[in-house]
């Protein structure tokens, strides 16, 4: 007999399942704040997006709607390859390009002075990690068979 506890099937399945809907919750948030903000840099005009996102107002307005689809992007990989179950692998893959977009905005918004960004950046950051983390390790979709 071994001196290791014992850990029951229902237990793990019970923490996968908390797991799961966490993971799915934040999947959720997520896409839904990154499509919002992409769909507006990508057709917004510059005075409006100016009002309510100043840093665009200071860049090429090539480089704000380069951004605005890649989040489009992003959110979409969030939650189509998970939902239809059709290469599921690519919800950790947008996670990641999700956290590779965060990591290049905070030296952006640094330099920019934009320091009131920073909070937001470094949750969504965080939040795309643990989707990435959850969904490629922990809790994979299982693709369509």
């Amino acid at each position: 007999m071994s001196n290791y506890p014992m850990v029951s099937i229902q237990k793990v399945s019970q923490e996968s399942n908390v797991l799961n809907i966490a993971l799915w919750t934040v999947q959720v948030i997520l896409a839904v704040l990154f499509l919002t903000l992409g769909v507006l840099k990508t057709v917004w005009a510059v005075e409006q997006l100016a009002a309510l996102m100043p840093w665009t107002a200071g860049v090429l307005l090539n480089f704000v709607r380069f951004v605005g689809i890649t989040e489009i992007l992003g959110a979409v990989g969030l939650l189509a390859p998970s939902i239809f179950r059709i290469n599921p692998v690519l919800t950790p893959l947008g996670a990641t390009g999700i956290a590779v977009i965060m990591i290049l905005s905070v030296p952006f918004h640094i330099y920019r002075g934009d320091g009131s960004q920073l909070g937001l950046n470094v949750l969504f950051l965080l939040m795309a990690v643990f989707i990435a983390w959850g969904r490629l390790i922990k809790v994979p979709i299982q693709p369509r068979s």
